[in-house]
């Protein structure tokens, strides 16, 4: 899984895992999910919070101690009803 500084961005924010998880429309178990690197958000999700936090996904996606994420996002295809990006 991608080490990332979700929490890290979140918690600057000012945001609560309810709060985001709200905000996305997803359950306040799947941001635990996260942030604990069990689970790596969709790119919507991705996208989402990138514009939220104000921050590229990167800085997102990357370790909490800065620096270039420590391996590339994995390429998924996009869940029933969501379009592939061109």
């Amino acid at each position: 899984m991608v080490s990332n500084s979700i929490k890290k961005m979140r918690t600057a924010a000012g945001y609560s895992q309810v709060a985001l998880a709200n905000k996305l429309s997803v359950d306040t178990q799947t941001i635990w999910r996260w942030e604990n690197g069990t689970r790596t958000p969709r790119w919507k999700d991705i996208q989402r919070m990138c514009e939220i936090f104000g921050c590229t996904s990167d800085e997102l996606m990357s370790s909490p101690e800065g620096g270039n994420p420590t391996e590339p996002l994995p390429h998924v295809l996009p869940e029933q009803g969501e379009k592939a990006a061109v």
